[in-house]
């Protein structure tokens, strides 16, 4: 994997009322993450999900949703900083439903269409796996909803997160 350089964001906060209580860092397990080559799924993406470990440190979510043994946490801090290599952690949303964001990690051959409920799962993302949304199927957790739908691939689709509950 190539060393990255300048990348446009991955994530854009759009709430204006983003309390900063639910702004916190966390250390990341695998410190390899914060560097520009990162692990085999390449560098922490801002706007990728990640959760808390037992250890009570951040860990990826490769294979999507069944990595979550409790809430999934946006990452809004992701690698190439200095301040999270210096670190070793990376700032994530930790809050209450309603933060509305446009990200790029989502599946990009689904069809995002305003009021879609959208689930966490595996992505790929500049050829790599990364913890991204898409859409949710029956009988799956639902953890955001689409407010305006991208253009095409590799364009922002803007999401507001949701309590989590299930597709009928």
């Amino acid at each position: 994997m190539a060393v990255l350089g300048f990348r446009k964001p991955n994530l854009k906060l759009k709430s204006i009322d983003l309390p900063h209580k639910d702004v916190r860092d966390y250390p990341v397990a695998d410190t390899d993450l914060l560097t520009t080559m990162g692990d085999a799924q390449g560098p922490l993406f801002d706007g990728e999900f990640v959760y808390l470990n037992t250890d009570g440190e951040l860990a990826r979510a490769v294979s999507g949703v069944n990595d979550f043994d409790g809430d999934p946490l946006l990452v809004i801090s992701g690698a190439g900083r200095i301040d999270t290599k210096t670190t070793g952690m990376a700032s994530v949303y930790w809050g209450a439903p309603g933060l509305e964001f446009e990200t790029k990690v989502w599946k990009q051959d689904d069809s995002f269409a305003v009021g879609s409920n959208l689930t966490i799962s595996a992505v790929t993302i500049d050829a790599v796996s990364k913890a991204g949304l898409r859409l949710s199927v029956s009988g799956e957790a639902v953890y955001a909803v689409c407010v305006e739908a991208a253009s095409a691939a590799g364009e922002y689709a803007r999401v507001k997160s949701v309590a989590k509950h299930y597709m009928p």
